[in-house]
């Protein structure tokens, strides 16, 4: 503080002097506390960015988890939709009897056996899962009995969400001689889109030699 200003102050009357002495101490201390304010206002500013940055990086590292993980299974999710998709292209779609009578005659031909017919049985709700439906049928053979069982092994192979429901065999036990055959199958329906059509089931009777 300057010399003219001393002796401005020293010349003024105490209680001047005092109001003045006042104004100079609340106008610094409303310095002090507007400074105060402004610098909590920046710190805890500078804290939520601080805050945001952490919240974004530990996302990015999430993000960057997930995207390895992802890609690391992607050779494991590839091989399960093509399982399902082979899964759903051996299940009955279209007109079950047209679609029976094509798929075990493909397997039946590579066996040594006699196709005698095949006998439709209807589509019936699934047992155990409401979104699918069962195709009911029997397929009537003739051939030796070790014939047979390799035919029926390969047939649940070859449809593993079918289900062989019995086996029928009559004729005399000796092996070299022809054995009469039923073996009743529960074929799995594809379920049918929104709006689609499922096929209409066959009557029971018919049959196809």
């Amino acid at each position: 503080m300057n010399v003219p200003v001393l002796k401005y102050l020293k010349s003024l009357p105490k209680d001047k002097l005092q109001r003045v002495v006042l104004v100079g101490v609340g106008t610094l201390i409303g310095l002090v506390v507007a400074c105060h304010f402004y610098v909590v206002k920046q710190i805890s500013s500078i804290g939520d960015s601080r805050q945001k940055i952490a919240d974004l990086k530990q996302q990015i590292d999430e993000s960057e988890v997930a995207e390895r993980q992802a890609a690391k299974n992607e050779p494991a999710r590839q091989e399960l939709l093509a399982f399902v998709d082979g899964q759903r292209a051996l299940m009955v779609t279209g007109d079950p009897f047209s679609w029976v009578v094509r798929e075990l005659t493909l397997v039946a031909e590579q066996h040594p056996v006699r196709v005698l017919g095949l006998h439709p049985g209807g589509v019936t709700p699934h047992s155990r899962t409401k979104n699918f439906s069962t195709y009911l049928m029997s397929i009537e053979l003739e051939s030796s009995y070790d014939e047979i069982g390799v035919f029926v092994r390969d047939l649940e192979n070859k449809f593993p969400t079918a289900e062989v429901r019995s086996v029928e065999v009559s004729g005399e036990s000796d092996a070299r001689q022809k054995l009469h055959v039923v073996v009743k199958l529960a074929l799995l329906v594809r379920p049918q889109p929104a709006g689609g059509k499922a096929g209409s089931p066959t009557k029971p009777g018919a049959k196809s030699a």
